[in-house]
């Protein structure tokens, strides 16, 4: 090794020789943050003073910059700070006073350092990078001061340290190839990625030559990364010896016991030990524990309904119950659940199932509340019980894909820094989940042409499939095969609604959490859909004329390959198959389009409710009259289900065959087969149920509906939907558990839980049909008192707003004007719930030029390419903005305190009766498909967009309903459903006058002065 390789620059390599010219100048380090402002300052005028630490940290102090006096040590100086775009807008502030301090060398915001360096560790959880680093709790990463920010990042860079070798050595190769493809595209992007390279491996240049910001370097050396990279030729010798952060993980965990069984013999109830444990939990211990969460406003009061709830669950566990419970907004459910379920779960050596609606509320649960679960269960002297989160495999970091998709030499810089950024978490990450990566690691590089692009692609593809790993070694490096791993040895699984229902053998006790949507999530669990253009798409991407594809990729590269020639049969037969299929697949889209057509033509004359069987009888009538286009559907479906079949095997044949072969990068190839046989076998999974055959001819089935639906875009979709998800769910699925609870805010329905009964498919588990060979399942339910009091909460149905049904320009209009009207006087604090897009961004048009100027910034969910979640954050951290939400904003949005204080619903939430719908009520009856379907899921969802107002006892607020409907005697149930103020008891009062009439008690009842301009000259 030369000498420039032992120092860590990662420029030294012959390999990197673009980069030379482009080495940047480290300079001297300051650890900053910009200091709250005086009053002086505020007064005369100056710039915020900057709080600063430098030199060793044993010796140091830290000190404030006044001003340009003390300014000339940010010159050429790495900085690095809490969030980047705060001090630049220091920066900007003071050169706008006339004061523009001198110009760094670099700017790191540490949450972009840790986004970067260990997104898999401490870049996914800052807060616990910061108590680790400083020993006490977080708080803010903007008031983190420099000495809490030196500490945090010596604490990154040992974290990068002690990793393997070969895992360092996998870091430096990636940098490296990175950074000399950056040198030529973008220096700019090249000099950060050579400098954070450098960082990382030599801190003693991070106080220059002679001393060290880490006193003495407190165990780190320089070098770490330089030395492992030399051990190792290039990266694919590097990624061999290299092993992701779960598999250490898993082998730590070997000592545990291999299975926690979902059951057992002999499972017995709680006894009335723990039960009194259980009331202890909440009415002694989880008070003392919010004691130490005050300062973060986090308490843990004693809350009845809590206490009530958690009462339930405990009693009815081991008792072979299902238990319907209503447990309204503010309860507290999660820990309700948590405590009895975990309790249950070790006195009984079991698994028990926590299912969440989505993985957002998943994850809330896993990182909020279970902590608070664990401590309870310590203080009441329980065995610790092990608990981890499981989701879909796709959800989980796959080791093989993922260095399947290394960069090679023809791939463009953006590709290579993107595929570093996924390696790092991949190195970092103890669990593979790849809903807990970072993307802000990226935003150190600036905008690099291609990288979201290329990292949005990537992410994508290294998720793990099914069937991905099959090989012991394979499965042990693949994040979803250590999560399933994980789960099948710990007491409480925290995983979704979508994974219990896919697969019930898992659990054998389950908790469904806002069960009011496993009646959807049945429907999706039990249904198929393909599009001709994706299954077009895979099958070109195994191999066509053009030449590219696996099976082309793979003729190439066996081409004169010794041992070759027994699997060069099923390369032939291989692509054979692939040719039939994509040829079977136009026979079937042409007879779909047939189909299309003669639809269209009947419509005409039928009436809509019977369009749901009109498929049913172009393929019955047509097969009778010997119809050609039907021929061509049935030819076309028989076909390429027979091609896939054959493709498939011939895929696994292939991946089998080259261990006998010696081809470049032969594991690659190989995964690209297995993969190709994952997408191969999915899209013949969609594609033969959709035409169901017995003895050779179709043969629907009368619980199953089957459509062919027209994109916007001209494509065709095959769909396969189960017709009856209650149905399914009370004979099948819940007959195979042992005991479970459903529990939400909305199973209360118009004054009793018939509805949620029949709904979610309890009737039908507790009524077992004449052919059915079971037991009538036990259901039982409970409700729970309110938590809040809505009395805080004021209801107003503004009686000028025009009607929907027959003025539509208007009504948008209105609602605009009016959400505008109250955003003015309030400085924003607003959301509104619409049922469509459409709605929604003709308001957001509406109001973006109005609010904008005025600083209230308008979020719209679907149409900036932002995540729910981080719309949502913003609107909680911006402090002025209108959220403007369809979705998943009408539920499981969490918008505590003075974040949202007012709130309107556009419309009551009905659904759209399509021929979806059309075919149940066909099934089951028009009235009792309203009764058990279309009514319970509009009502529930008008609930739950009414309980995003109130999220914690002291919080108050208005919601304004914009339907006329509201007052309707057809549509009043939806108004009952509220807790609204009657015959005496506390609730919501409801204001039904003009618009002026109800800002003016709106704003009355949160206590400001009303608004000087009448609503009548709000124009936009």
């Amino acid at each position: 090794m030369d000498a420039a390789d032992r120092t860590g620059d990662p420029t030294a390599d012959p390999a990197a020789e673009p980069l030379r010219t482009a080495r940047p100048r480290l300079g001297h380090v300051l650890f900053a943050r910009v200091a709250a402002a005086s009053r002086v300052e505020g007064a005369q005028g100056r710039p915020r003073a900057l709080e600063v630490l430098t030199g060793p940290q044993g010796g140091a102090a830290v000190r404030t910059l006044y001003g340009p006096d003390d300014w000339g040590e940010l010159e050429g100086a790495t900085v690095v700070v809490p969030r980047r775009d705060t001090f630049e807008l220091w920066l900007d502030q003071c050169r706008l006073l006339g004061a523009a301090p001198p110009i760094p060398g670099a700017v790191m915001g540490l949450d972009e350092l840790a986004g970067w360096l260990a997104p898999g560790g401490s870049g996914s959880d800052l807060e616990q990078l910061l108590t680790r680093a400083t020993g006490s709790a977080g708080g803010p990463l903007d008031a983190s001061g420099p000495a809490a920010l030196e500490r945090a990042t010596r604490a990154l860079v040992r974290e990068i340290h002690g990793l393997a070798a070969g895992d360092l050595a996998c870091l430096g190769r990636a940098w490296e190839e990175a950074g000399s493809r950056l040198a030529i595209t973008d220096p700019a992007a090249a000099h950060r990625l050579v400098h954070l390279a450098r960082l990382v491996d030599r801190p003693s240049l991070w106080a220059g030559a002679s001393e060290s910001v880490f006193g003495g370097m407190d165990g780190l050396e320089d070098g770490r990364i330089a030395g492992a990279r030399s051990d190792f030729g290039d990266l694919d010798m590097a990624l061999a010896e290299a092993r992701p952060g779960w598999a250490y993980e898993t082998a730590r965990r070997e000592d545990e016991p291999a299975s926690m069984p979902p059951d057992r013999d002999g499972v017995e109830p709680l006894a009335d030990a723990d039960l009194e444990r259980v009331d202890q939990a909440f009415a002694e211990i989880l008070p003392q524990i919010g004691g130490g969460r005050a300062a973060r406003g986090a308490t843990l009061d004693v809350r009845p309904a809590q206490l009530d709830v958690a009462r339930s669950i405990a009693r009815s566990l081991g008792t072979r119950t299902h238990l319907l419970l209503h447990a309204p907004t503010g309860t507290g459910k999660t820990l309700a659940y948590l405590i009895p379920g975990l309790l249950f779960a070790v006195r009984n050596g079991l698994r028990v199932g926590f299912a969440t609606y989505t993985k957002a509320l998943q994850r809330q649960a896993y990182d909020r509340d279970l902590p608070v679960a664990l401590a309870a269960l310590e203080r009441l002297g329980v065995e610790r019980p092990r608990v981890t989160v499981l989701k879909g495999r796709a959800n989980y970091v796959c080791w093989r894909a993922l260095v399947s998709l290394a960069p090679g030499p023809a791939d463009g810089a953006a590709r290579h820094l993107a595929w570093c950024h996924l390696l790092g978490f991949a190195l970092t990450s103890e669990d593979g989940d790849l809903d807990r990566l970072p993307r802000n690691g990226l935003d150190l590089f600036g905008a690099v042409d291609g990288l979201e692009r290329e990292w949005e692609l990537l992410r994508r593809s290294i998720g793990a499939k099914s069937g991905c790993c099959t090989r012991p070694h394979d499965r042990s490096s693949c994040g979803a095969d250590a999560a399933r791993k994980r789960a099948e040895r710990s007491h409480g699984v925290v995983t979704n609604h979508a994974f219990a229902l896919a697969r019930p053998e898992f659990f054998r006790h389950l908790v469904f959490d806002e069960c009011e949507h496993l009646h959807d999530q049945a429907h999706a669990a039990f249904s198929r859909t393909i599009t001709f253009e994706r299954a077009r798409r895979m099958l070109d991407e195994l191999g066509g004329n053009s030449g590219r594809g696996v099976l082309n990729a793979l003729a190439r590269a066996v081409s004169g390959a010794l041992a070759f020639g027994a699997t060069q049969v099923e390369l032939d037969r291989s692509r054979a198959a692939r040719t039939r299929a994509r040829t079977a697949l136009g026979q079937l889209e042409r007879g779909a389009r047939a189909f299309i057509e003669w639809r269209q033509e009947r419509e005409a004359d039928r009436s809509a409710s019977d369009d749901h069987a009109l498929l049913r009888e172009f393929v019955e009538a047509g097969i009778d009259a010997g119809d050609a286009s039907v021929e061509l559907l049935l030819v076309g479906h028989n076909g390429l289900c027979r091609a896939l079949h054959e493709l498939s095997t011939g895929l696994g044949a292939l991946s089998e065959g080259l261990f006998e072969v010696r081809i470049p990068r032969r594991e690659r190839v190989r995964f690209r087969l297995d993969e190709a046989r994952t997408e191969v076998e999915e899209l013949s999974d969609a594609i033969a149920p959709w035409l169901p055959l017995r003895d050779g001819e179709p043969r629907f089935d009368r619980n199953t509906f089957y459509d062919v639906v027209e994109r916007p875009n001209g494509d065709l979709a095959l769909e396969t939907r189960v017709l009856l998800p209650h149905e399914y769910l009370g004979r099948f699925h819940y007959p195979r558990l042992a005991g479970a609870v459903f529990l939400s805010a909305t199973t209360l329905l118009r004054g009793g839980f018939e509805d949620a009964r029949r709904y979610l498919g309890l009737e039908r588990a507790a009524e077992p049909a004449e052919d059915e060979e079971r037991e009538p399942e036990k259901v039982v339910a409970h409700a729970a008192p309110e938590a809040f009091d809505y009395s805080r909460v004021l209801m107003l149905a503004p009686s000028d707003v025009p009607d929907y049904r027959g003025d539509k320009a208007g009504w948008l209009d209105h609602g605009a004007r009016l959400i505008a009207h109250v955003a003015m006087r309030t400085k924003g604090r607003v959301l509104a719930l619409y049922t469509n897009q459409s709605d929604l961004e003709a308001v957001a048009r509406r109001l973006h030029p109005h609010l904008a100027p005025r600083g209230i910034e308008v979020l719209a969910q679907n149409t900036g390419g932002q995540s729910a979640e981080r719309l949502a954050d913003r609107f909680r951290t911006h402090g002025s903005a209108v959220l403007l939400g369809v979705d998943s904003f009408w539920f499981g949005a969490d918008f505590a305190g003075t974040a949202l204080e007012y709130l309107f619903l556009a419309k009551l939430p009905y659904g759209v009766p399509d021929r979806y719908h059309q075919a149940q009520c066909a099934a089951m009856g028009r009235g009792e498909q309203r009764r058990t379907i279309y009514m319970p899921r509009a009502l529930a969802r008008f609930r739950q967009g009414f309980g995003r107002l109130m999220r914690r006892v002291d919080d108050s607020g208005c919601v304004f309903v914009l339907d006329k409907r509201l007052v309707e005697p057809r549509h009043r149930s939806f108004l009952r459903e509220l807790p609204m103020a009657v015959d005496g008891v506390r609730g919501a009062r409801f204001v039904r006058a003009s618009t002026d009439r109800c800002l003016d008690a709106a704003f009355e009842h949160m206590g400001i002065d009303a608004a000087a301009e009448p609503f009548e000259r709000t124009r936009l």
